[in-house]
């Protein structure tokens, strides 16, 4: 939403929100966390997730903000992440949905639903105005 509300360079802007990221996370990991050692196979994972999975995705959201006529029904499509993660993760893994992950879905597709009536209405609103 930055991006958009101030023409920041989309680029700039995401370097520093992970810099950041990255150092809030480790100071905070310095006293909540065990360090254990990073072996082999497992700077390749690291590698995924940071590049593939976080960066080009982040990227990609900011690109999609930026040419958006409407960034909020964009920022919305967040909030679908963790549906569409419990059902892939039920469907892929087989793993189990529990009570509190249907309570959370549900909550979460209200407060989209809840979201997107609330833009109608101001949509509706301010076309009347005009």
């Amino acid at each position: 939403m930055l991006n958009k509300k101030h023409s920041l360079n989309q680029n700039v802007t995401m370097m520093w929100i992970w810099f950041t990221t990255a150092v809030c996370s480790f100071v905070l990991s310095l006293f909540f966390e065990k360090w254990q050692p990073i072996i082999g196979v497992q700077w390749l994972g690291i590698a995924w997730l940071g590049i593939v999975v976080n960066a080009v995705a982040y990227l990609l959201w900011a690109i999609a903000l930026k040419d958006a006529s409407d960034s909020a029904k964009i920022a919305n499509l967040a909030y679908l992440v963790p549906f569409i993660s419990i059902i892939i993760s039920w469907f892929v893994l087989k793993e189990q949905i529990t009570i509190n992950a249907v309570f959370a879905l549900v909550l979460i597709i209200g407060g989209i639903l809840l979201q997107s009536v609330s833009l109608k209405k101001k949509n509706r609103i301010v076309k009347e105005k005009e």
